[in-house]
């Protein structure tokens, strides 16, 4: 097998609507998490720990607000925080296992990997490694980490 570099962009699956990166929603939630499947919740930064996602980690939606299940996170997903202190910030983790109705926040993103380019694990611990947390790391003080905190999504081009 030959392997090749390619910047991580090149790797990016279409989700449902086309787009290859998506941000989620950051709504008044309750503090409780949701208690069940039937109940739409919203994740927390704290669900997304260095290469293992917690989905216990999320606060019930409240009835009065529309769910947006665009932002349902699923297995597959490749998940990064772009918010919180800065030792949480680029932290990212691989969806293996989730439950129904959790929808991404607005301080992190979400994108796939076409699986005809590589695999999702590979991705995730590249993203652990010491080379793209050097990078992470280096860009938390430039005007790319704004950005990213901001919703640009160039940061993948850094």
């Amino acid at each position: 097998m030959m392997w090749t570099e390619k910047p991580i962009e090149e790797l990016f699956a279409p989700l449902e609507d086309g787009r290859t990166l998506h941000q989620g929603w950051s709504p008044q939630c309750e503090k409780a998490p949701s208690p069940s499947v039937d109940v739409w919740g919203v994740l927390k930064t704290t669900a997304i720990q260095a290469g293992e996602f917690q989905p216990e980690h999320n606060k019930r939606l409240p009835d009065h607000l529309a769910a947006r299940p665009t932002i349902e996170v699923k297995e597959g997903d490749l998940l990064i925080t772009c918010a919180g202190p800065r030792a949480r910030c680029g932290v990212s983790c691989l969806v293996r296992h989730t439950r129904k109705r959790l929808m991404m926040s607005g301080k992190m993103y979400r994108f796939r990997v076409d699986p005809e380019r590589a695999d999702a694990r590979y991705v995730e611990a590249f993203l652990q490694s010491e080379r793209a947390r050097f990078a992470i790391d280096k860009m938390k003080t430039s005007a790319s980490w704004r950005r990213l905190r901001n919703s640009s999504p160039d940061w993948i081009q850094e």
